[in-house]
């Protein structure tokens, strides 16, 4: 061991917090002296013990989300009552878990565990004996004078009622006269005190705890504490002041500080570094740096990095790249450089920003590997999964999901769309007289022909043999489409010149369309091949539409929508509801009305399958005005019953608003039960924004006038028109349960939902996140500012009645958490 390990060792030996190193596979890799005293097990012992066995089964329980995400990149700070060796005692403890991220993927994670039983023991006597316990208790007095931590009663305009002596001392003041009587604008830096003002403010506001770290001032001397602020409460519930306690975090800054360069430092002798000054430029690089890129540290020191740029980036990309450096000190992402020969090469790279002690920029650090190879991996397993490799078209897996993302669009949107099925007529012949390699030619030209009859924006696949699929999006008027339809048969119908001579063939085309048609991708197939078999019994060389005679399942969806039409009389559909949980509060004031059918014959049948059907049909205007009184009828109910004031949202089809009048019934129902509109929340689709029909404009204006507040639904998956977000005073943006699904994991996610947020947030329109369903999910949406949430963590969709004891165990629990506090 060198004398600096040594030195190192010992200094973490003799720190009275834990600090200690864990792998991925939660195996100890380290851990100082402190873990003797806290587990009564020696850091010889510890190593290579797995996490669970040193914490036990339960406190592994309650850390292993903390764990999880750690291990997923992100740092964690929570508190948690440790046992003792002894079993009879415990200890109250602040842990951090912070991510050891080498090559961007996470190897392990450093933790950092304090004990601070002494600051819960102090902050409870403080809450008990409020403004007067330092005047009035001499005994607990001396207790807080003698503690290693500051300590501090202020009323609620700031001003100091009382200090212990560490706090005097810290701030360089001789007696307590010097502050009692004061505020922190009196006694520290202008930057400094309208912080702590502003802390004092958000603790009385929130009635919470704050913990945080921020900087202070010990002795003349600036230094790192970890602050508790907490409101002080009187017995009529009102907030009186604020009480504070701080200990200094200097040194396990230091140690977090010195991980991070040894993290670096091992970093470098495998990946590339490259160091620039203040100006961005050259002044330093690593061996790895010349191995990848080429360039020596003499050909380049004095150079701005953007001698390296290869011309695949735009200037947009380098402006977003320092804009996030400038706003949070790095940027991480793949980028395309340039290597001294002119060969392109693609990275994943790293840069930080180093500050020097006033704060400005004095060293840009750039951390980088070669993923060249890794990107070609990357294109030709996806080509080889996604890419016909005869025709260079889209294959059957990727045609499918193309296919069904258009069908998610037109179904959010109110589009419709077209899908072609061609089968190429006699084309077994080329094959059996002309070979294989013959018929392959062919195939490929006609992949060529008709990618050329259509929009760049439409997708043409091969299926597979000589079955050629094309989706026409928006081009749904029959002109229009027959046009390209028969383009597509001239230009297959031309002479094909292939090596062995001239060949011909011709297409016959199936033609179905969404949603008329079917609205599912396997429906929509079975349709265009059905018409595409069609076309060839008429006598091939031409084209057919898809008619209902032609697949038994079409009949029976008539079918249903005879049965739909008896559903409402025959009591065959419910309302159910579904929580909105305001994220902060975590109080539900908001619920959607979901509508459920359950088919005597066929079972609960989806929405997904009826709503459709009740556009097509016009049943959807009785259904969805029924929907809305049962909801109304409910929101009323709830008050009476539960005295809350719910909000139910209800989903109105831009079918609905077609219909020239609708609204009046609405208001006037609402009138006729006595309540107000802000008791309904209208929930619409973004293409109906676009909608330029005066009619709906004026009727969606009509519904805003009386109160009833509007909601986007599956926001961020149509057109997300801003335009038309500030001109129809939208209420409420539903963020689509794509985005939040993968949040905490997908970085790509999390900016949109970000985005969507901030812009919200400007524009004063609340978010709601669809589709929560982890805690995980709950506390991104939270961090990033999310105003509610909705989805199975909280409830499934709930009948009327199951839902109004939902909501009467949440608002029990609600009042024993105020009664506990």
């Amino acid at each position: 061991m060198s004398e600096n390990s040594f030195q190192a060792q010992r200094i973490l030996d003799h720190i009275p917090a834990m600090v200690g190193y864990w792998d991925v596979d939660l195996l100890n890799r380290y851990a100082n002296r402190a873990y003797s005293e806290w587990f009564g097990v020696t850091p010889d012992e510890l190593c290579g013990l797995h996490i669970r066995s040193l914490l036990g089964d339960e406190l592994y329980r309650l850390n292993l989300p903390y764990i999880e995400a750690v291990l997923r990149g992100q740092r964690q700070e929570f508190q948690r009552d440790i046992p003792m060796p002894d079993g009879m005692s415990t200890r109250h403890s602040l842990a951090e878990y912070v991510p050891d991220i080498v090559d961007g993927k996470v190897q392990g994670f450093f933790v950092f565990v304090s004990d601070i039983s002494m600051v819960v023991e102090a902050q409870n006597l403080l809450r008990q004996h409020g403004l007067l316990l330092l005047e009035r208790d001499a005994k607990l007095s001396a207790i807080l004078d003698n503690m290693p931590y500051l300590v501090w009663l202020k009323d609620t305009e700031g001003r100091y009622i009382a200090v212990n002596r560490p706090y005097l001392v810290a701030g360089g003041k001789s007696s307590f006269s010097e502050v009692v009587g004061k505020t922190d604008i009196e006694l520290w830096p202008k930057e400094m005190a309208e912080k702590y003002r502003a802390d004092d403010l958000a603790v009385m506001t929130t009635r919470k705890q704050l913990s945080l770290e921020e900087k202070a001032i010990h002795a003349g001397k600036e230094t790192w504490t970890k602050t508790f602020k907490t409101p002080i409460i009187d017995s009529a519930g009102n907030v009186i002041g604020t009480t504070g306690m701080a200990h200094d975090i200097s040194e396990r800054k230091r140690i977090e500080e010195s991980s991070k360069i040894a993290t670096m430092i091992y970093q470098s002798s495998s990946e590339a570094m490259l160091v620039t000054d203040e100006h961005n430029q050259i002044i330093d690089a690593n061996p790895a740096f010349t191995q990848i890129t080429g360039y020596a540290l003499d050909d380049i020191r004095g150079l701005n990095p953007s001698v390296f740029q290869s011309g695949k980036h735009d200037a947009a990309f380098y402006q977003a790249m320092w804009e996030a450096i400038k706003q949070g000190d790095s940027w991480h992402g793949e980028i395309w450089d340039k290597r001294k020969n002119g060969d392109i090469y693609a990275k994943i790279m790293t840069i930080n920003l180093i500050r020097d002690e006033h704060g400005k920029p004095f060293r840009y650090v750039a951390l980088f590997s070669d993923i060249t190879d890794k990107k070609i991996t990357e294109q030709l397993v996806w080509s080889q999964a996604n890419i016909d490799s005869l025709t260079q078209l889209p294959n059957r897996r990727l045609f499918g999901d193309r296919l069904e993302q258009e069908v998610r669009k037109a179904h959010r949107c109110g589009t419709k769309f077209t899908l072609l099925f061609i089968d190429l007529d006699h084309f077994k012949q080329i094959n059996d007289t002309l070979g294989h390699q013959a018929g392959d030619a062919l195939l490929a030209e006609a992949a060529k022909r008709i990618s050329g009859c259509v929009r760049e924006s439409d997708t043409v696949a091969r299926l597979g043999g000589d079955e050629f699929t094309v989706i026409l999006s928006d081009l749904h008027e029959n002109v229009q489409l027959e046009r390209v339809v028969r383009t597509i048969i001239d230009s297959l119908a031309a002479p094909f010149h292939l090596s062995l001579g001239v060949s011909h063939v011709s297409a016959s085309i199936g033609i179905t369309r969404y949603p008329h048609d079917a609205q599912t991708v396997d429906g929509l197939l079975k349709c265009a091949d059905q018409a595409m078999y069609s076309a060839k019994e008429a006598g091939r060389n031409s084209f057919t539409y898809f008619l209902p005679s032609m697949q038994e399942s079409v009949m029976q969806r008539y079918g249903l929508g005879n049965d739909l039409r008896a559903a409402l009389s025959n009591h065959e559909l419910e309302v159910y509801f579904q929580p909105i949980v305001e994220i902060n509060s975590e109080h539900t004031h908001k619920a959607e009305a979901l509508l459920r059918w359950n088919h005597p014959k066929l079972g609960m049948n989806s929405p997904e399958v009826f709503i459709p059907l009740a556009e097509d049909t016009g049943v959807i205007h009785q259904i969805g005005y029924w929907v809305f009184q049962q909801s109304a009828a409910f929101a009323k109910r709830i008050r009476s019953t539960l005295g809350l004031e719910l909000q139910i949202s209800v989903n109105k089809s831009p079918v609905q608003f077609a219909r020239k009048s609708g609204e009046t019934e609405w208001l006037d129902y609402l009138v006729e039960l006595g309540l107000s509109g802000s008791s309904i929340a209208v929930e619409i689709t973004e293409g109906l924004l676009l909608n330029k029909d005066a009619n709906v404009q004026s009727r969606l204006k009509q519904l805003r006038d009386a109160g009833v507040q509007v909601s986007i639904d599956d926001f961020g998956t149509g057109f997300s028109s801003l335009a038309y977000l500030k001109k129809f005073e939208i209420d409420y943006l539903k963020i689509d349960q794509s985005f939040v699904r993968n949040l905490g994991t997908d970085n790509d996610d999390l900016a949109i939902v970000e985005a969507i947020i901030a812009m919200a947030r400007k524009l004063r329109i609340k978010t709601i996140a669809e589709g929560v369903e982890t805690q995980l999910q709950l506390n991104v949406l939270h961090a990033i500012g999310c105003d509610y949430a909705q989805g199975y963590y909280f409830s499934k969709p709930l009948p009327a009645d199951q839902f109004e004891r939902w909501l009467t165990r949440s608002l029990q629990l609600r009042v024993n958490s105020t009664e506990v506090l």
